[in-house]
């Protein structure tokens, strides 16, 4: 159902439906009847409130009841019902009894289709394999026919209707007046009023409707347009159906123009831009939530896109020629340039720590830098006129460009770049989805599509015609948005990470290797005292074993405190930005990247000094204390100095 004005949509009954036919309602009752034709369960007449509870089953034994209509006065309803022997126009009273035939006419050529009555007559039209025919009976003597109007042979009744104001009476007191319902208001029985939510929606005890996100179910693509944000299975796409559109759900409606869109799944946030508003906004994708300003008096905004590791969210202003990030509570915003010329696509791959956007510059071009703003350079320089979309394909380093019915794709650095093909309409966003880019177009100034197509071959593998413009479109899913440790090696998002790898490995090796030469020659050296051979490095002096021996035992020693159970302290870098308790991210990226964990024993370091008395030029640089040997008695000599 949906207001006078078109304002939304309610589903009202969605299931046990085979093949609804005819509907009719009694506003005065709270009634609405329905016929269905049946197919694994027989044909039958259905009865609910106008909100679409209390469902009933009112009638049986029927054949194929086309359409029904109701008497407002005398609170009956007709029907009509064709069967192989025979086509019938019947009636019931609100609940399906004292039921009687009141046309019966033998099956020829010709069968009942569409009915409405007044307070006096019952019409009917039928239609022949010639012409069409509108009928009039009597409701005091129906078995006699009383006008018969035969029409052009190019003239077809799709449908009846008798209106007036004796067949609508209208009650002095309106059940809806003065209503405090959300979205639509019906009347129900005894003169009272029920709420009924748009589609997807969900009622409050107090009449307000807010969003139901318990119809989320990832994979999803999300698209804006005029006058709503909407959602749909990509797959619908593939599917060979006549009338995809009625597929997609409304959730934000109303006077909006929503002109980008991007979503972090992760943390369950959807951001968008509209375009009358002047706004960008959040809402968290849970019931009971509303959109929230984070950022306003933009200009226009064709291109967003989140850092889903690090919580930012990014966006280029086409007028203003800037490029833009904002935490997702919005109080941390920064520019991070103010000279991007007419830019309207953005995307960002938060394991590469990448940003890349378009240019309208001379010549146009595709831009990118890191997360930080630094090493801003050009990818694409060449081709390019009008960009509007780009997205990314993270698992291949791709970036994807559809510019008017052009698609072009370049790998991160640019060093190559390809024509994938053309879509069948100038293209406003795109995102993808597997192995396929979805495309947003346009292909009259107020009507779109949705195609697919294979991101690898270039075919055209489905579409979806909308009858409003859409201009950006964004795909809900997880495989769109991989986590920084699940692929992030060979990428410079880990090159810190990895050298510093390396460089710990590389050290430990080389302590390694030093012990394992000092243990060899400790053991020559003992060999040589059972041989009575001279020791070396100590030209007979017996003392200096001792500095060798016992830089070893301190090695040794050194080395199984690490590896004892001493209390241990944990250090980890992480992101320094707080994060609102309203926003439910996920632990596991919750972080920026490097993420480093360090572990050292707790003891007291001690500062390390060379020989000329002053610390050298080295951050961090601690030592354990020189190692004192213990002095022999025996001995005549100074002790040995440590290593």
């Amino acid at each position: 159902m949906t207001n006078y004005f078109g304002e939304g949509e309610a589903m009202i009954v969605d299931t046990g439906l085979e093949r609804p036919s005819g509907i009719a309602c009694h506003p005065i009752k709270g009634y609405l009847f329905w016929t269905e034709l049946g197919n694994l369960n027989p044909a039958r007449i259905e009865r609910s409130s106008m909100s679409g509870t209390n469902r009933v089953t009112i009638v049986t034994g029927v054949s194929e009841p086309r359409s029904i209509a109701v008497d407002t006065i005398a609170n009956r309803i007709y029907w009509t019902d064709n069967s192989a022997a025979d086509n019938k126009i019947e009636s019931s009273d609100l609940n399906g009894d004292n039921r009687r035939t009141e046309v019966s006419e033998p099956t020829s050529d010709s069968v009942f289709d569409s009915i409405s009555v007044d307070e006096d007559y019952i019409f009917v039209s039928m239609f022949t394999s010639s012409k069409d025919v509108i009928r009039y009976y009597k409701k005091t003597t129906p078995i006699e026919l009383f006008v018969e109007y035969k029409l052009d042979s190019e003239v077809h009744v799709l449908d009846l209707c008798v209106t007036g104001y004796d067949i609508q009476p209208k009650p002095a007191t309106l059940p809806c007046d003065g209503n405090t319902c959300g979205d639509f208001c019906v009347s129900a029985a005894e003169g009272k009023q029920e709420c009924v939510c748009r589609e997807n929606y969900f009622l409050h005890p107090n009449g307000t409707c807010s969003i139901d996100w318990n119809f989320l179910h990832p994979p999803l693509c999300i698209i804006g347009r005029t006058h709503a944000m909407s959602i749909f299975d990509p797959t619908l796409l593939h599917y060979d159906l006549e009338y995809k559109q009625q597929y997609i759900h409304d959730f934000l409606s109303g006077e909006r123009i929503i002109t980008a869109v991007t979503s972090d799944i992760y943390s369950n946030m959807l951001f968008f831009a509209e375009e009358n508003r002047k706004s960008i906004y959040v809402i968290k994708m849970e019931d009971g939530q509303i959109p929230l300003s984070i950022r306003s008096n933009i200009s226009r905004v064709d291109g967003m896109a989140v850092d889903w590791v690090s919580l930012n969210v990014y966006w280029v202003d086409y007028d203003q020629n800037q490029l833009l990030s904002t935490s997702y509570d919005g109080k941390f915003t920064k520019v991070l340039f103010d000279d991007v010329t007419k830019s309207r696509a953005i995307a960002v791959d938060p394991s590469a720590r990448l940003i890349f956007w378009t240019e309208e510059t001379f010549p146009t071009k595709l831009v990118s830098c890191n997360l930080e703003g630094t090493n801003r350079h050009d990818v694409m320089n060449t081709r390019l006129q009008s960009p509007s979309g780009i997205a990314l394909d993270y698992a291949h380093k791709r970036v994807y460009i559809v510019d008017n019915k052009r698609i072009y794709f370049t790998n991160y650095d640019g060093t190559e770049q390809e024509i994938l093909g053309a879509s069948m309409y100038p293209a406003k966003d795109v995102t993808i989805f597997q192995d396929f880019l979805i495309i947003a177009e346009s292909y009259e100034p107020e009507l779109g599509l949705v195609e697919a197509i294979h991101k690898i071959s270039g075919d055209h593998e489905g579409l979806m015609y909308l009858n409003t413009s859409v201009y950006a479109i964004d795909t809900v899913d997880e495989s769109t948005q991989p986590m920084v440790d699940e692929e992030s090696t060979g990428n410079s998002s880990t090159a810190g990470i990895s050298s510093t790898v390396f460089v710990a490995v590389g050290a430990f090796i080389i302590v390694i290797i030093i012990i394992i030469i000092l243990l060899f020659i400790r053991r020559w050296i003992r060999s040589k005292k059972d041989q009575g051979a001279e020791e070396p490095f100590s030209s007979g002096n017996t003392c200096a074993t001792h500095g060798i021996d016992g830089q070893i035992n301190h090695i040794e020693g050194l080395t199984s405190e690490l590896k004892s159970d001493a209390p241990v302290s944990t250090v980890v870098y992480s992101i320094n930005q707080t994060i609102e308790e309203n926003i439910n991210t996920n632990p596991a990226h919750q972080f920026n990247n490097p993420n480093t964990i360090a572990f050292y024993p707790i003891s007291e370091p001690h500062k390390f000094t060379n020989s000329s008395g002053f610390a050298p030029n080295v951050l961090f640089d601690y030592r354990p204390p020189p190692y004192a040997p213990p002095e022999d008695p025996g001995s005549i000599c100074p002790s040995a100095p440590p290593l």
